[in-house]
């Protein structure tokens, strides 16, 4: 695990050590922590649970993931088969957590055509009381929102980072969508404007040769 990411953990863990009211509930603060690549927009998701019990409790609740996620995998925290799509078609996880504070990190990857796209996040059933959506600050990569707002992300290491996060409560069923522009482009508009100059080449093609066999053809009726 990169140093990156510990940080992450540590500064998830450290703002959710006050909540031990209930036997388990997820911590209040979820974040979810983006990186562009070549059409496409990777994503980790830090999702925790606080067990105030003595004892292992089975807990089951929806992960922070986008609906327009192409795949994910679970990295730490928790067994693949724990985490799945269920009849709702939304990604839960289902497992037994220790007494304490239990780290969950899911990688998600999310296709992104033509340099910029939405994602759609539906806030769960419980949600925290905060989310974050957080990304290095890079020239080529820009994320906004008319659902959240600006705010100072919290220190891990030595990149720059931006950060947003809820204005208001979550409310559950709701949709927070994020607007994704600067998503590097690969070859795949090379080869849409290629396919397009090809087809345009052909018809005039097409359109010249019916021309010249229709001169001819009234050319040979005249005689």
């Amino acid at each position: 695990m990169s140093l990156f990411i510990r940080a992450v953990c540590l500064s998830v863990v450290f703002l959710s050590s006050a909540v031990l009211k209930a036997e388990i509930k997820i911590m209040p603060r979820q974040m979810v922590i983006f990186e562009g690549g070549v059409e496409e927009l990777n994503g980790t998701l830090f999702w925790g649970v606080i067990n105030s019990d003595q004892t292992a409790q089975k807990f089951r609740g929806e992960l922070w993931l986008p609906k327009e996620t192409a795949d994910f995998s679970v990295v730490q925290g928790a067994s693949p088969e724990n985490v799945f799509i269920d009849e709702n078609k939304k990604i839960v996880i289902e497992a037994d957590f220790p007494p304490g504070q239990s780290m969950v990190l899911v990688t998600f990857n999310v296709k992104i055509r033509q340099g910029s796209g939405e994602l759609r996040f539906e806030v769960p059933s419980m949600p925290p009381d905060q989310v974050l959506f957080i990304w290095p600050e890079e020239e080529h990569l820009a994320i906004s929102s008319i659902d959240l707002e600006g705010t100072t992300p919290p220190k891990m290491g030595s990149k720059a980072l931006m950060a947003l996060s809820n204005k208001n409560p979550l409310v559950p069923g709701s949709t927070i969508i994020l607007d994704i522009r600067g998503v590097t482009q690969g070859r795949y508009n090379y080869w849409v404007l290629g396919g397009i100059f090809a087809a345009i080449l052909l018809g005039l093609s097409l359109l010249l040769t019916f021309r010249g066999v229709k001169a001819k053809s009234l050319a040979g009726a005249t005689k």
